[in-house]
């Protein structure tokens, strides 16, 4: 397991993915921290996660640039079949959609996706997936609140 906890992580760039924070092991926590103003061309700006189990609570995630094309661009890229929760936290300002779920759970609450260049949420591949979202605001995004797409049915609430 990895815990983040009141970090401020700005000003970085990476060539591939995860432009603060590349992260593959399983279990994830993201807590009091301001993550803002990094760089990814790949996926993830901000975030890239193929972990089990990934948790932002009380965070900031903005101001992230992504150099990929149209919908490859988001602030956090999660794949790999795992559950992402997000907790009274902001993703606000960055280039491209807040939170790509490409393969897995999300769950938010008391969340701010605001100001994005694309979309709050891509929630991805639906099969036998679930997406919760509560007492969350989704304003001022671009291309809209939330996308759901792929085939089958997710679980929603």
């Amino acid at each position: 397991a990895v815990t983040l906890r009141q970090l401020e992580i700005h000003g970085h760039s990476a060539t591939t993915s995860g432009g603060a924070i590349d992260a593959s092991s399983s279990t994830i926590l993201i807590e009091d921290s301001d993550l803002h103003g990094n760089h990814s061309d790949g996926q993830g700006a901000a975030i890239r996660s193929q972990a089990s189990f990934l948790e932002i609570r009380r965070s900031s995630i903005r101001g992230h640039t992504d150099g990929g094309v149209g919908a490859e661009q988001e602030a956090l890229h999660a794949s790999g079949d795992g559950s992402t929760l997000v907790r009274n936290s902001t993703f606000s300002g960055n280039a491209g959609t807040a939170l790509r779920i490409l393969d897995g759970d999300l769950e938010l609450g008391n969340a701010s996706l605001v100001g994005n260049s694309r979309r709050g949420v891509e929630f991805e591949r639906l099969t036998g997936r679930n997406l919760l979202i509560r007492n969350t605001v989704l304003a001022a995004n671009s291309l809209g609140a939330c996308s759901l797409t792929g085939a089958g049915n997710a679980g929603l609430a």
